[in-house]
């Protein structure tokens, strides 16, 4: 959320991190699975049309005149972090 109105991935992880990572030790979840939820969270709104990120890009798109669709960068984005995490979970409550 925080990166998807504006914020940058490495600000957004920053004040995230820490209350995941307290949150990860009082429920007995994996520090390093609930650090790589909190990335790729970031990651999934990093596209957003008005994220830093996203201006960036549709900008880039539009100057070099490809067809562009600000919705479906940010869709796409979120979509694919969202499938990594799930997998990433799944993987690692098979393991546990």
């Amino acid at each position: 959320m925080l990166t998807a109105i504006g914020a940058l991935s490495p600000a957004a992880v920053a004040i995230i991190a820490p209350i995941a990572l307290g949150f990860a030790s009082r429920y007995g979840i994996n520090p390093l699975l609930m650090g790589m939820m909190v990335v790729h969270g970031a990651q999934g709104g990093g596209f957003s049309p008005i994220s830093v990120y996203g201006v960036t890009v549709n900008g880039v798109v539009e100057q070099n005149d490809l067809p562009s669709s600000p919705l479906t960068v940010f869709l796409g984005s979120l979509f694919f972090n969202i499938a990594i995490a799930l997998v990433l979970f799944s993987c690692w409550a098979a393991a546990a």
